[in-house]
Formats: C-alpha cells, sequence, structure tokens
C-alpha cells in the first residue's frame, strides 16, 4: 500500500487517498493464516526497498499534498511519518509483550 501511495503522489497533483480500514479490507480472521517467518521477511525486504526509494526523492517532493477522507490534510511526508510511527508502535507491543513475566 505504502509504495502505491508514494507513486500516486509523485504522478498525481492532488491524488484523493481512501483511508486504510483493515475490517474494510480484510476478513477478521485474517491475520491467523498468515505465515509468520514469510511475513516478516517480506516486511524486512519492503522497508528496505522502501527506504532506497525514499531517500531518492527531492525535497521538494516531501511536501507533496493529496485529499485524505479521513484527515484535514495530507502530504508524502505526513505518510510516511505515520507508517515510521505504526512501525515504532508494533515494535513497542512486540517488546512489551516480551518483557511480561507471565509470558510463555
Amino acid at each position: 500500500m505504502f509504495f502505491e501511495r508514494l507513486e500516486l503522489l509523485l504522478r498525481e497533483e492532488h491524488p484523493s487517498i481512501r483511508a486504510y480500514l483493515p475490517e474494510r479490507e480484510h476478513a477478521p480472521d485474517a491475520l491467523l493464516t498468515v505465515d509468520l517467518d514469510e511475513a516478516l521477511g517480506r516486511f524486512q525486504r519492503e522497508r528496505v526497498e522502501l527506504v532506497a526509494r525514499l531517500r531518492k526523492l527531492q525535497p521538494s517532493d516531501w511536501q507533496r499534498r493529496a485529499e485524505h477522507e479521513e484527515y484535514s490534510h495530507y502530504s508524502l511526508f505526513i505518510l510516511f511519518r505515520h507508517v515510521v510511527m505504526h512501525d515504532m508502535l508494533h515494535a513497542y507491543r512486540i517488546e512489551e509483550c516480551l518483557l511480561k513475566k507471565d509470558w510463555v
């Protein structure tokens, strides 16, 4: 999804972005069928590819704007700031679980 939004923002002037709502996109039990090793490998490969692509952007690219159905304003910078915060939230939750005394 991030690659698609990146290319959309670079290709079009002020495109419309639909909010990503997992419950709208996937069945409630969809994550139960995911192979964890494959998903982690894909995550690592795609993040490396994404960072390489972002490093090629010009400073003006980061200010490219879009209409987002949930936000008052939205830009390429906001999109990828959200990606970083989202990843950090997941990392925090994993660490929090691993540190619990009752973790089995």
